[in-house]
């Protein structure tokens, strides 16, 4: 009776543990995975998390095919970052190249336009908005160069340190308003990924058609592509992002970091400040001007 007891006790636990796995990769593995990328994620963006990354640098390039295949866009920005506030960047579009680099001040390259804007803190903000504070030449009151003991001095100070990353999402939206499956394993760059295809559902369906697949690395947990495609009134939007070359904790410097202005080109200089303002009121601007529907 004893044994019979056992057996059957060991039967049921085994019918238990079958029917929770079972359940895990039927519904909740997915979800598991996106949690730990969106955790992930959090702390390659958080500047004051050097525990786990305190550099990074890759290629990403970004596709987007609107309806009108006619008006399509595409970047490649190759980027390196030493956390708190040092940002190196290139980058291509069709419509040109720009280069820069951020380390307290910003120093935007445009080679087309044959100028490099200084985006300087400390300085006061325009009095007048729309253009009637210009940017005024500084080709002779300050050197961009690496040979400058005040650029060095200035920009080895930081800027950002003790802000913290906050990210207006909701931890149980992907759960509630997406149905989530694991489609496979595929090597992408030669990384072992998850691909996790995401589906809109519930009350983000009703605003909103849209699906999406997401490479995501087994190692590390951060995204290295993303396919998505979305329907509104105008037609469908395909946007293709990947991540080329990532390297984590690379051995960046802060001598990796130093502007060096070219030959031949004029430089003019604006407050940081009020690059700052221009990217806080953008997303209300495309909003306003009908580029932006959510």
């Amino acid at each position: 009776m004893k044994q019979k007891k056992i057996l059957i006790g060991l039967t049921a636990g085994g019918i238990i543990i079958i029917g929770v796995a079972i359940l895990y990769f039927q519904f909740a593995r997915p979800y598991v995975i996106l949690w730990q990328s969106y955790h992930a994620c959090l702390r390659l963006a958080n500047p004051n998390s050097t525990h786990t990354y305190r550099a990074v640098n890759g290629l990403v390039k970004v596709k987007i095919t609107p309806p009108k295949k006619s008006d399509s866009q595409w970047l490649d920005a190759r980027l390196a970052w030493l956390k708190p506030a040092m940002l190196r960047f290139n980058v291509q579009t069709a419509k040109g190249k720009m280069s820069g680099v951020y380390r307290k001040n910003l120093w935007l390259y445009l080679p087309a336009e044959k100028t490099v804007f200084l985006a300087r803190a400390g300085l006061p903000l325009w009095k007048g908005e729309g253009g009637n504070s210009p940017p005024v030449s500084v080709k002779q009151t300050i050197a961009v160069s690496a040979a400058s003991p005040r650029h060095e001095s200035a920009t080895m100070k930081g800027g950002h340190a003790t802000r913290k990353l906050r990210v207006p999402i909701s931890p149980f939206a992907i759960w509630r308003e997406t149905k989530a499956t694991v489609q496979g394993v595929q090597t992408m760059g030669g990384v072992p990924c998850y691909v996790v295809q995401l589906q809109t559902e519930g009350k983000l369906r009703n605003k909103i058609k849209a699906k999406a697949l997401l490479w995501i690395s087994q190692k590390d947990h951060l995204p290295r592509k993303a396919e998505i495609e979305f329907t509104d009134k105008s037609g469908l939007y395909r946007i293709v992002a990947t991540i080329e070359g990532l390297k984590l904790n690379p051995n960046l410097k802060k001598s990796d970091f130093v502007f060096l202005t070219p030959a031949g080109t004029k430089t003019r200089v604006i407050p940081l400040q009020q690059v700052k303002r221009f990217f806080q009121t953008l997303p209300q601007f495309l909003k306003d001007a009908g580029w932006m529907k959510m």
